[in-house]
């Protein structure tokens, strides 16, 4: 904004004193970083993630339309894997694992 318009970067500045004379959130806003360098990037692995996803539960259905799969035969296995698929991409088997870790250890450590 500075180097494209002087006037635009007085307004700017000029507005930015208005609002620090009073108590706005917008400043705090103001003066955050971004979380990222990149943030369009960021956003935009997020949307392919999405879109992966999507393309894989439209993948299975095709494929269990085609074959003729009973997916009824199959609901445990399925509601394993996709509670494990939850676990795995929402991080929480990580926690889990560290809980498991923990509470091992701290069993075998009164055996002894």
């Amino acid at each position: 904004m500075k180097a494209e318009d002087p006037e635009s970067k007085r307004v700017w500045d000029q507005s930015v004193r208005e609002l620090r004379k009073g108590d706005h959130y917008v400043l705090v806003l103001l003066d955050l970083e971004p979380a990222s360098e990149y943030p369009t990037r960021d956003s935009l692995k997020l949307v392919g993630t999405g879109l992966l996803i999507a393309l894989g539960f439209g993948m299975a259905v095709f494929v269990a339309v085609k074959y003729n799969i009973d997916v009824e035969r199959h609901r445990k296995a399925l509601i394993v894997i996709f509670v494990g698929g939850f676990l795995i991409a929402t991080g929480l088997l990580r926690a889990l694992y560290r809980v498991a870790v923990v509470w091992f250890h701290r069993r075998t450590n009164e055996n002894e």
